[in-house]
């Protein structure tokens, strides 16, 4: 596919899907996001803060399994304050599969056969992708500061390469609820994230910007990447030919899947 062709996939979703959500009961899905980080935010500095008043001067022979606690704690601070934008995702991941299936449907009427077993293994499927993510990601930024520090590198090239990975990744996870109801293994789903590339870093791009507003961006931009996500994969691959969906006319489906619908990305 042309790259303009997927960028316009990635971006323009983005419209569409505050247009669905707007539309529909998935507003109230935003409140979710809120309590969320406010609870990463509130754990994560009351363990920077109790870290603060640890010293490793105090550890000794005797209680050397510190050095392992104190390690773990300042993981669980990178991760919660530094990478939040991923834990959201992984922590809201059986809200966004649940979001990212509704979309498909008001788009074309897809349904599927779902119980609970199912259910929750597309939500682990989710949160593998997400904790694969972010682990690449995490090697990715740990060769990258061992470079900077060695060759003492300005502390803002840090900053470029994060977020030149980070998009990728973030994209990558938003388009994969899609290709999990697609019954694509992750392999292929690598594949064709890479076959898709400029989509899926449209989508991570918008995503991380929006977190550089204030509240406002971790309230609205996993629910609107979940949904974006989804429209991009249909406008790349039109989800109404996915065998192991359940078509629906789109009378039935209601005002959102008849043919005036919202329209695709690339519409």
């Amino acid at each position: 596919m042309a790259p303009i062709r997927q960028l316009q996939s990635g971006l323009l979703s983005y419209g569409t899907a505050a247009l669905l959500i707007v539309r529909s009961n998935m507003w109230m899905a935003l409140a979710i996001p809120l309590f969320l980080k406010l609870g990463l935010l509130f754990g994560g500095e009351f363990l920077a803060d109790h870290l603060s008043h640890k010293s490793f001067a105090s550890i000794t022979d005797e209680n050397a399994s510190q050095y392992l606690l104190l390690g773990v704690k300042s993981i669980l601070v990178y991760l919660t304050l530094y990478m939040n934008k991923y834990m959201v995702l992984a922590l809201l991941a059986p809200l966004l599969t649940y979001l990212s299936s509704k979309t498909e449907f008001m788009l074309c009427g897809n349904r599927y056969v779902y119980s609970i077993g199912q259910y929750f293994t597309d939500v682990q499927r989710a949160l593998l992708i997400s904790f694969r993510n972010m682990g690449i990601l995490m090697v990715w930024m740990g060769v990258i500061y061992l470079v900077s520090y060695t060759f003492d590198l300005p502390s803002y090239l840090n900053d470029v390469a994060y977020y030149t990975i980070a998009f990728y990744f973030y994209g990558f996870s938003f388009m994969d609820y899609a290709n999990e109801r697609r019954r694509l293994s992750i392999g292929e789903t690598v594949q064709f994230t890479r076959k898709h590339f400029l989509a899926s870093y449209a989508l991570g791009a918008v995503y991380g910007g929006l977190f550089f507003i204030p509240w406002v961006g971790v309230i609205v931009a996993p629910i609107l990447g979940a949904v974006a996500g989804t429209i991009a994969v249909h406008d790349l691959v039109d989800l109404r030919s996915n065998t192991f969906a359940i078509r629906e006319a789109a009378a039935q489906a209601g005002p959102e899947a008849q043919d005036e619908q919202a329209p695709t990305a690339g519409a």
